[in-house]
C-alpha cells in the first residue's frame, strides 16, 4: 500500500506522514516512511542546494533524479508488501515548477529543439 500527502509548503504534510507513520508501526505493521532528499543523490543536492546559481530547470532534474532513486526503493517495498508513506510524490513538482517557473513549456521545448 502507498501512502502520499500531497500539498502547498507548510501545510503539514510531513506531520501527517509522521503521525501515521508511528501509529501503523505502534500496531506492528511493516512500514517505511520516505522523504525527499534521503538518497546518496539526494544528500549531495541538499548539500549543494545552498549555493546559489541553480536554475529552475537544473533543480526540477535534480529532484526528479532523487525521485527516481526513491522509487527503486519504493517498488522494493511494496512488492513486499509494506506499506510505504511519502510526503510528496509527483504532483507537488509538477505543481511547483509549473506554477513557479512556467517549466514544463520550456523543458518540453528544449527537448524538441535538441532533435
Amino acid at each position: 500500500m502507498l501512502i502520499v500527502f500531497e500539498g502547498l509548503d507548510n501545510c503539514g504534510k510531513t506531520t501527517q506522514a509522521q503521525i501515521i507513520y508511528k501509529i501503523l508501526k505502534k500496531k506492528r505493521y511493516n512500514v517505511y516512511l520516505s522523504k525527499e532528499l534521503t538518497t546518496e543523490i539526494g544528500k549531495v543536492i541538499k548539500k549543494y542546494f545552498k549555493h546559489k546559481g541553480f536554475t529552475p530547470v537544473l533543480k526540477a532534474l535534480l529532484f526528479a533524479a532523487d525521485r527516481e532513486k526513491r522509487l527503486e526503493e519504493i517498488r522494493m517495498r511494496l512488492k513486499r508488501n509494506e506499506i510505504v508513506i511519502m510526503d510528496r510524490l509527483i504532483d507537488y513538482s509538477v505543481d511547483y515548477f509549473c506554477n513557479k517557473f512556467y517549466m514544463i513549456p520550456k523543458i518540453i521545448k528544449k527537448f524538441l529543439e535538441a532533435k
